[in-house]
């Protein structure tokens, strides 16, 4: 696998945080990129990884934002091959559901940010991945999103949550 490039969303915790370790161990170059500008989390994993590790501060739900992480990208290692759609969290509105147990007040307008990021992030990411993947020397590319259980089992209280990892989810059998 020496070599070859991978974009990771949500890179400076969890999931991402270790798939960029993981990966350039095996011998990738890894852009990482993730909301927070000033990331101590961020920083540390850059000086950890070295020059395989790229950290690039991106909202993925901003589309101009994200194609221009994939150019830097593209421009620094002249391929990509792998885009890891992996930005996530739970929203605010589900957060609020599940203090509210019981309450008869109207809920608040849902802050769909997190749909933003999830949705919106997979559905620009995976077009930015296939123009790019398509300019590799040897086309093509590996496209991975990060889903939940709440995306195949819905889940009442987490409805926005649900509904964005549902996208992200392969269809039951």
């Amino acid at each position: 696998m020496d070599g070859r490039v991978a974009i990771i969303t949500g890179a400076a915790s969890g999931i991402g945080e270790e798939l960029s370790r993981g990966l350039v161990a095996k011998g990738w170059k890894v852009s990482g990129l993730d909301l927070a500008v000033q990331s101590p989390a961020a920083d540390e994993l850059s000086k950890e990884l070295g020059e395989a590790f790229l950290f690039i501060p991106c909202d993925v739900s901003k589309y101009d934002e994200l194609a221009t992480s994939f150019s830097k990208t593209f421009q620094k290692w002249g391929r990509i091959d792998a885009f890891c759609s992996n930005a996530g969290f739970v929203d605010k509105s589900s957060v609020y559901l599940l203090n509210r147990r019981g309450s008869t007040e109207i809920p608040p307008e849902p802050d769909l940010a997190s749909t933003d990021v999830m949705f919106k992030g997979l559905i620009y990411g995976t077009q930015l991945a296939v123009h790019f993947m398509r300019q590799n020397p040897t086309p093509g590319g590996h496209i991975v999103a990060t889903s939940s259980i709440a995306g195949l089992y819905s889940m009442a209280s987490l409805p926005e949550y649900s509904g964005a990892k549902a996208a992200a989810s392969p269809s039951p059998a």
